[in-house]
């Protein structure tokens, strides 16, 4: 288990213009450490025009790396129990990456207090001034999740996500929605929790959130059950820090947790507390509880907690605290006998949210809130290093880099090299794609329909006048173990699309599904979001493919074999033939359900790509 929780500790996240800056940015690294060895979890901020800019958290060997779109005033380290370095030098910025050392902040002995408060004393203080501190309007921000599963001494699945997280303190309720997010799993676990997720997901996660729910330890009618020991104070960000430990008492016949809390001296707010569950209460351990329990009984699910523990930092926001950063790990069986598992399994979550706050202009609607269900299932096979972009929000550690690898070399893949650099990008966010020599790979990761609400990604450079594209294009699946993709409507191909238009206006051609597992050529015309799509028979799923404009005519051709004669698809009118051009490589990807399983797995792969330009 130590192993897992090594490899789970945060690397990066950088929270500003996460999603929509496309600026040039300036890359800032480094590593924090004490004593010569990395400190993880130390809080990164970096300052602007004498406002916070951005800010994360280091990764398991103290390392960070942050991309800002302009140079930084200054930079803060902190951690609790060291002393707060604050680097001023703009210059010093320039030796990225660069090694910032903390020092220990020398340890306060309680006595020294005139009249010192007892442990349960202050811990009751800190549940009469809970509510306080915490923030009360509706608020919305943006989160982190990270989630690791292992059997045994055996990984299979790690996935990331970026979500837009909506509070309402007063409803003690929340939503998410997916942004973008990854995964690598090992090809016979693919469908392992499509029914049940033991991990929780990301819900699970952000409810260590006092806006959502309180820690047994910190409930009025829960404290006899406890006994409370105060060490020596220590600091944070120079601010004085009450450090009280915990655990269940002697006979008491619950599953409750033992641990530390750290709260400010001065306010009485929780800064951070440690907790896992109590040797003494690990007899009355209660497996399942509420929904969790009705669906493993339904699935014919035998779940068994074993042991967890978890770590949670809350940042303060003004006069108020905000969860920041929480890691977490369960260790459970999971028996499903009509799926013939049997498993000793490890989850490792991790979540950060970021603590700039905007108040909610858009609630997340019933069709795009995010569902508990597992990760894997619904985020792309690619687990690409380079795929956050430009904004660089994660950085995996070299373990996880390694569990990857692993995880692919049971699957019989290869990682990710290299990102296309030629080509703009529409859509970004929706897609993966690399190059490999003269082949590019897409993959559409997120559902589109090129329609108004979904416009898909796409590739493509910007053409004026008259052209032709052509590639040779090929169609796989990302789901390994099956050759080409069996569902929902799924193609990649050519485009050439309308610049101006406000509505989408192009012609595409296609190779992929169309409502069955037979795949087909797909010509699509859209005129102001009007499509006539025209299908046929594709097999095998590769194809050359030819798109040549001329004026307000385009016509479209195919072939099997390189040395084949272009054989005449059709010829299409089009009333946008004056606008520029975007022309290039698409992805489409939707289906008419969200059962198990309906998330794209479509593939294309690209070789030979030419857009030519015609000249008089």
């Amino acid at each position: 288990m130590k192993s897992i929780y090594y490899c789970l500790c945060f690397s990066v996240l950088l929270f500003s213009s996460i999603l929509t800056s496309q600026a040039q940015t300036i890359s800032l690294s480094g590593k924090v450490i004490y004593d010569g060895q990395g400190l993880a979890a130390a809080s990164v901020t970096v300052y602007r025009s004498g406002k916070v800019s951005t800010g994360t958290v280091t990764n398991h060997d103290g390392a960070f790396s942050i991309s800002l779109s302009a140079q930084p005033d200054s930079l803060k380290v902190s951690m609790i129990g060291y002393s707060t370095r604050v680097i001023r030098n703009i210059n010093w910025f320039q030796s990225s990456p660069f090694t910032i050392e903390l020092l220990l902040q020398p340890l306060e002995l309680s006595a020294i207090e005139v009249k010192p408060l007892s442990a349960l004393e202050i811990v009751e203080q800190t549940i009469q001034h809970l509510p306080g501190s915490q923030l009360q309007e509706d608020f919305e921000t943006v989160g982190f999740y990270r989630e690791i599963i292992k059997d045994r001494e055996h990984y299979f699945s790690v996935a990331e996500a970026l979500f837009t997280v909506q509070f309402f303190p007063g409803k003690e309720d929340f939503k998410l929605k997916l942004d973008r997010g990854r995964t690598s799993e090992e090809v016979s676990y693919t469908k392992l929790f499509e029914d049940f997720h033991p991990g929780g997901g990301p819900q699970r996660a952000i409810k260590n959130c006092f806006l959502l729910d309180i820690p047994p330890f910190l409930r009025s009618k829960e404290l006899r059950k406890y006994e409370f020991k105060r060490l020596p104070v220590t600091y944070y960000d120079d601010r004085r820090l009450y450090v009280i430990s915990f655990d269940q008492k002697d006979g008491i016949k619950e599953a409750l947790e033992k641990g530390k809390l750290f709260i400010d001296a001065e306010d009485f707010a929780v800064v951070k507390y440690e907790a896992a569950s109590s040797p003494k209460g690990i007899n009355y351990i209660k497996h399942l509880s509420g929904s969790d329990k009705f669906f493993a009984e339904l699935l014919n699910i035998d779940l068994k907690r074993k042991a967890w523990k978890r770590t949670v930092d809350f940042i303060r926001t003004g006069d108020k605290y905000l969860l920041n950063h929480a890691d977490m790990v369960f260790s459970i069986t999971y028996k499903q006998p009509k799926k013939k598992l049997d498993l000793d399994l490890t989850i490792s979550t991790e979540i950060l949210i970021n603590p700039q706050r905007t108040a909610i202009n858009d609630p997340i609607s019933k069709k795009e809130e995010w569902q508990r269900n597992n990760l894997v299932k619904n985020l792309p096979n690619a687990f690409d290093s380079a795929w956050w972009g430009s904004a660089s929000i994660i950085q995996p550690t070299q373990s996880i880099n390694e569990v990857v690898k692993a995880i692919n070399e049971k699957n019989g893949t290869t990682a990710i090299h290299g990102q296309p650099t030629s080509w703009l990008k529409l859509n970004e966010a929706g897609l993966l794609s690399w190059q490999n020599g003269d082949s590019l790979a897409l993959i559409p990761t997120q559902r589109s329909r090129w329609d108004n609400e979904h416009t898909g990604p796409l590739l493509y450079e910007k053409v004026t006048g008259d052209f032709t594209i052509e590639t040779r294009l090929s169609v796989t699946t990302t789901n390994p173990g099956h050759a080409y993709p069996d569902k929902g409507f799924q193609q990649c191909g050519i485009m050439i699309r309308s610049a101006n238009s406000e509505k989408e206006n192009y012609l595409s051609i296609g190779l992929g599904t169309s409502g069955n597992k037979q795949t087909k050529l797909i010509i699509n015309k859209t005129t102001n979001y009007k499509s006539r799509p025209k299908t046929e028979p594709a097999e095998p799923p590769e194809l050359f493919l030819k798109m040549e404009k001329k004026g307000n005519m385009i016509t479209a051709f195919k072939k099997l074999n390189e040395k084949d004669q272009w054989i005449l698809i059709d010829s299409y009118s089009i009333e946008w033939g004056n606008d520029p051009m975007n022309t290039g490589l698409f992805g489409f990807a939707w289906f008419t359900g969200n059962g198990p399983g309906m998330y794209p797995d479509v593939k294309g792969i690209f070789t030979q790509t030419k857009i030519i330009k015609q000249t008089l």
